[in-house]
């Protein structure tokens, strides 16, 4: 498996001066970073879940990620992300490039994002989705 520093060497020297790597951060140091910059992008071919996406819809940022997985079947296009296919990099740039010219939009994809966390995806809310099917599994036992 090839680190980053090997895929990086690949690209024109003109793109390596525009990437900045980072190295491993605390989780603390990420959430500052994602209420910096403008959008989260997910590029993954496969995804179970997608903490990454998680984290971005805690902080109310705009997404875009391809539709697959578990965050293709959370997230919703227009809705609270833009969603590509992937291994698409053209459809990945075009709705980047729109969320940057569509400020609106961008913010109201990630109030969306963020409202849907808090509902559905933050300790809270899990816990109750967790005893409400538990509740239901006991209760389907008593009436055997």
């Amino acid at each position: 498996m090839q680190g980053i520093g090997a895929h990086l060497a690949i690209l024109p020297e003109p793109v390596r001066q525009r990437i900045t790597v980072l190295g491993q951060r605390s989780k603390s140091e990420i959430m500052k970073l994602r209420q910096l910059h403008g959008i989260t992008l997910i590029a993954s071919r496969y995804e179970v879940f997608g903490n990454v996406m998680a984290e971005a819809m805690a902080v109310g940022s705009p997404i875009v990620c391809t539709r697959v997985g578990g965050p293709a079947e959370i997230l919703r296009h227009e809705e609270t992300a833009l969603l590509v296919p992937p291994d698409d990099p053209e459809a990945m740039a075009k709705a980047c490039a729109r969320l940057f010219d569509d400020p609106e939009l961008a913010d109201k994809l990630g109030h969306a994002a963020r409202e849907f966390a808090e509902q559905n995806l933050s300790p809270v809310a899990v816990g109750r989705q967790m005893a409400d099917f538990l509740e239901r599994v006991v209760n389907s036992y008593s009436k055997c």
